[in-house]
């Protein structure tokens, strides 16, 4: 090759956002390049992970997503440099054939190098050629090297001052983007304009006396920048404004939106109908749903508010907190699901979101979605707890399954039977064992909204399915007792009823069916993974299979036929989480009723004592229930639902199933504390449902179509703070001398790097 570029090196700053750093320079091997993070303080820190390198594109990936490290902040830097081995293993021998390539691969690799030291000398304290110094007159040498560091120190104090000065035409200039942001990128890019020409008052001066009046100029730049934004945004509301551009549904056509504008995703329903009209950035998407032979289409998939992955989780008792362990695509995921040994959970992971939603008083609404923060616009509830807002959230893509007692006696992963039957306080503290949490109000809130976007329907199940109906499913007598078997014996006419890899019912308690073999020549043994006593005359009831049942579907969307002789359907799959409303409901913590009110826990994270009626345990009374029965016509508005979430909380029935919403509720008038159950009944599939919720389960109740999602809460970037500052606080406590050395040697070097800028002529004095 030739060597046209002749830098060995790029240095790049970061931003808080930028993940993906340009190679520009050529290499031989991707060992010999060197990644260097660079904090604020100069400490510079050689990478032996957290990153990728793309060398398709020569591109460095840092971090990668699976690192859970943060992008580089402002004022960090990135190093990307060369360091070509000081070898030569090329062997020439007398009478071989010549080949251009070898010897220019050994010139390349030359010349590499020379290119590398070349740099590094650059760097390097040296005399000019025509210098009469010696060696002996190296300690004059960096006395006069350290006056000049004193002396930019000196013009570091005085580029303070002029900054600060200039702090007034800054903020300006940010009201001005922060009133705008929502529509007008313009506005943001004047702005920023603006702190450029005001950070560029310190960093193009050339000594103290020019930075007072630079900063002054610099000012009044960013003053007339500020003013450019307010008009740009005056001229972009204006144009919003304007009616005759709106469509015939009084929105904006996507062509005419702002190039910000156009991320939203968008809803509105008229009250009177579940179909509902999509608006911003969703007009003229399609989504369509997938089955188990074929895809459905998914316009939504590349939006960055849908970008999520599957990941393993599993507990680690090192940390003290659940962490991944694993993310699709990679070896460890593959071969993890494939032992089923681990105590691992499969979570969907969800980006995090933000929104703006309005219910109207007639029962219209309308729901805009944003992947960043907008201005009006509200953090997901899934992803603000308790004060932290968290980039990642996964939720378990099965609910939790019967497993052994080795692995904590429930997993969320395919080909369990679904863990039904138990309280809310035993789900919860399991969950809290593994080091996660369950699904409640405000991932049930956010889901909501997700999915009411995507498919533009209040009535998932118009558009998804309805899950299983076990109504057609006939109780069968156990004709042979036996005591701690697994098994139940059962008439032989009754084969067709009890399929393996099914399951059936026995009370409250469902068991999955290992196999089915003769027993006796009127009779057959069905083999179960749990042990089974049980007497003759026990009644037993098939089921269809309730976890895993939608893995064929090719998408993240969609049903999945039944392939069992009852013709309804069996596990519906919504944004990647299986049985999501229907097959079961689902025990949604955080949320209950007493009486005609609901109460919201206010830190689900941290206690989850349900209240009782003389003590509230710290719970919030929220908005009114409808204490009686029937479809959904209208659901609470902003107002009421307040700090605590926007779980749709009907207010008012009266609709029928199929409009407004489509979903029922289910609810009594008693006092007594009562747990909201969120989804649909596996006694009846068409009772399955997005927005249809239960307010009749006693806080005690043990059911056996009750089960319960996991949620998993990464550690957030506020507790990575935290954590490191603590750590800090350690080091500082037990090394304060060897920190203030370092921080001598900091100022030093910075010292040392300003008096080069203050007029050292490329490093030489």
């Amino acid at each position: 090759m030739t060597l046209s570029y002749s830098q060995a090196k790029i240095v790049y700053q970061g931003d808080g956002e930028t993940t993906r750093w340009e190679i520009p320079f050529p290499y031989l091997q991707t060992q010999d390049l060197q990644i260097v993070r660079v904090a604020q303080d100069g400490t510079e820190t050689v990478l032996d992970g957290g990153f990728s390198i793309d060398t398709d594109l020569n591109v460095v990936c840092y971090p990668v997503s699976d690192s859970q490290l943060l992008p580089l902040a402002q004022g960090e830097k990135l190093l990307i440099r060369r360091r070509t081995p000081l070898t030569q293993q090329t062997d020439l021998q007398m009478q071989q054939a010549f080949d251009p390539a070898v010897l220019e691969a050994g010139y390349d690799k030359a010349m590499m190098i020379a290119q590398e030291q070349a740099e590094e000398i650059s760097r390097a304290v040296r005399f000019p050629p025509s210098s009469a110094l010696t060696q002996t007159d190296a300690g004059q040498y960096l006395r006069n090297l350290q006056q000049a560091a004193e002396q930019a120190a000196a013009a570091n104090s005085a580029a303070q001052s002029a900054l600060l000065a200039s702090q007034t035409a800054l903020e300006a200039a940010q009201q001005a983007e922060e009133a705008v942001q929502n529509y007008v990128s313009a506005a943001q890019d004047y702005a920023a304009q603006a702190q450029l020409k005001a950070e560029a008052a310190a960093e193009s001066a050339s000594d103290a006396g020019d930075y007072a009046d630079n900063a002054s100029d610099s000012a009044a730049e960013a003053a007339e920048s500020a003013a450019e934004a307010e008009q740009n945004a005056a001229e972009a509301e204006e144009a919003l404004a304007d009616k005759a551009d709106l469509d015939e549904n009084g929105h904006i056509p996507y062509s005419q939106l702002p190039a910000e504008a156009q991320i939203l995703l968008g809803v509105d329903f008229d009250g009177v109908h579940a179909q509902g009209v999509r608006t911003y950035g969703a007009i003229g998407k399609q989504w369509t749903k997938s089955t188990d032979s074929v895809a459905g289409v998914d316009d939504f998939k590349d939006n960055p508010i849908y970008q999520g992955y599957y990941a393993l989780v599993k507990y680690n008792p090192a940390l003290g907190r659940a962490e991944i362990v694993a993310r699709e695509g990679t070896a460890e995921y593959e071969a993890m699901l494939a032992s089923g040994t681990e105590d691992f959970d499969v979570v969907r992971m969800f980006h995090v979101f933000y929104y703006k939603k309005t219910v109207n008083a007639d029962g219209s609404q309308s729901i805009v979605l944003s992947p960043v923060a907008l201005e009006g616009f509200k953090p997901s509830p899934m992803h603000w707890r308790n004060g932290v807002l968290h980039e990642w959230i996964g939720i378990t893509r099965y609910a939790w399954g019967k497993a052994s007692a080795a692995l904590g006696g429930m997993a969320s992963r395919t080909g369990l039977v679904m863990q039904t039957a138990q309280t809310n306080e035993w789900f919860e503290e399991r969950a809290r064992a593994r080091g996660m949490r369950i699904f409640g109000i405000k991932e049930a809130s956010a889901l909501q909204m997700l999915g009411t976007v995507k498919y533009a329907h209040l009535n998932w199940q118009a558009v998804l399915g309805d899950g299983c109906s076990l109504t057609a499913r006939t109780e069968r007598e156990v004709t042979v007792g036996q005591t701690e078997a697994n098994s139940v014996i059962i008439s032989k006419e009754y084969r067709d009823d009890f399929t393996q890899g099914y399951s059936f019912r026995i009370g409250n308690e469902l068991y999955k069916i290992v196999s089915v073999e003769d027993y006796d020549t009127q009779n057959i043994r069905i083999n179960t993974d749990t042990a089974i006593s049980s007497t003759a005359g026990t009644k037993v009831s098939g089921a269809l299979a309730l976890n895993g049942t939608a893995d064929a579907v090719k998408g993240e969307d969609g049903e999945n036929a039944s392939m069992h002789t009852i013709t309804t359907r069996r596990a519906i799959i919504a944004m990647g989480i299986e049985n999501l409303y229907g097959n079961g409901w689902k025990k949604l913590s955080g949320i209950m009723r007493m009486g005609g009110y609901s109460y919201i826990n206010p830190a689900p994270d941290e206690q989850y004592a349900c209240p009782t009626q003389t003590d509230t345990k710290g719970w919030e009374k929220g908005p009114a229930v409808m204490t009686t029965t029937g479809y959904i016509k209208r659901f609470a508005d902003n107002e009421a639902l307040g700090k605590h979430g926007y779980l749709s909380i009907p207010v008012e029935l009266g609709g029928n199933a199929d409009n407004p919403v489509g979903d029922y509720q289910y609810s009594t008038a008693d006092s007594v504390p009562r747990l909201c159950t969120f989804g649909g009944s596996m006694e009846n599939g068409a009772g399955d449902g997005a927005y249809y919720l239960d307010w009749n389960s006693a806080v005690n109740a043990v059911r056996w179509n009750s089960g319960a999602l996991g949620v998993f809460v990464p550690m957030s970037v506020q507790e990575e703070i935290r954590g490191l500052k603590t750590a800090l606080a350690a080091l500082e406590t037990n090394g304060a001398a060897m920190a203030q050395t370092n921080a001598l040697a900091s100022e030093a070097s910075a010292g040392v790097a300003q008096a080069e800028v203050q007029g050292n002529d490329g490093g030489n004095i």
